[in-house]
Parts: structure tokens; C-alpha cells; sequence
């Protein structure tokens, strides 16, 4: 019975990583598609589909987070994977930075941007500090 409970403890871990892992390789390769388009297109309403990520992300995470929680009571795998999750809020911001590098002087200037990384990465960061 332990085994088998240790077992779907770890598919647990897995399905929560995963998903996480998954949306947030989406939301990288939406940046990688809008550099592309950039120099093709005036306007394109990212911002719009930045917003739906972002709250989609803070959404899913809050959920399994507390689903998790909830299911299993160990404080150390939920410590684990908050600080997972302000790893991969890291990691966006960076690569946001990266991104905001390759777009030219001209719309460099708008600072939207660098709002929509604030807001995301103390929006996530509130969640987390509540559960």
C-alpha cells in the first residue's frame, strides 16, 4: 500500500511539472513566433494573448497547487515545487529580457512589456505566498 501510494505521490509530481513545463515552452515559442512576425507585421495585438497566457499560467498553478496540497501533506514536496515555480518566474523574465533585446529601438520604447513581466512574476508570487 505505501509502495502504490509513494508511486501515485511521484505521477503527481510528474503531471504538475509537466503541465507547468508545457505552458511554459508554449508561452517561449509565442515570443519566438512574434520575433518572427515583427518584421513582417506593424501591429499584432500581443499583448492581448500575453494576458491570456499569463493568467492562464497563474490560474493553472494556483489550482494544482492547491489541489496538491489538499491531496498530500507533505510540506517539503509543496516548498519544492514553490520554489519551482518562482524558477520558471525567473526564467520568463529572463527570457523576456532576451527577447526585448532582438526587438528594434522603436518599439523597444514601449514599456508594456516590462509591466506584463512585473505583473506576472508578483501576481505568481502573491499565489504562492497565500497557499
Amino acid at each position: 500500500k505505501t509502495v502504490l501510494y509513494f508511486f501515485q505521490v511521484f505521477i503527481y509530481i510528474l503531471f504538475i511539472f509537466n503541465n507547468c513545463s508545457i505552458i511554459y515552452f508554449i508561452l517561449f515559442v509565442l515570443l519566438l513566433l512574434y520575433l518572427f512576425l515583427f518584421y513582417f507585421t506593424f501591429f499584432l495585438p500581443f499583448t492581448i494573448i500575453i494576458y491570456i497566457f499569463l493568467l492562464y499560467i497563474i490560474i493553472i498553478n494556483m489550482l494544482l497547487l492547491l489541489v496538491f496540497s489538499i491531496l498530500l501533506h507533505f510540506i517539503v514536496i509543496f516548498v519544492i515545487i514553490i520554489l519551482l515555480q518562482l524558477l520558471f518566474s525567473i526564467i520568463i523574465i529572463i527570457a523576456f529580457t532576451i527577447f526585448l533585446s532582438f526587438v528594434p529601438t522603436v518599439y523597444y520604447s514601449f514599456p508594456f512589456f516590462y509591466t506584463e513581466i512585473l505583473y506576472f512574476f508578483f501576481i505568481n508570487l502573491l499565489f504562492l505566498l497565500l497557499l
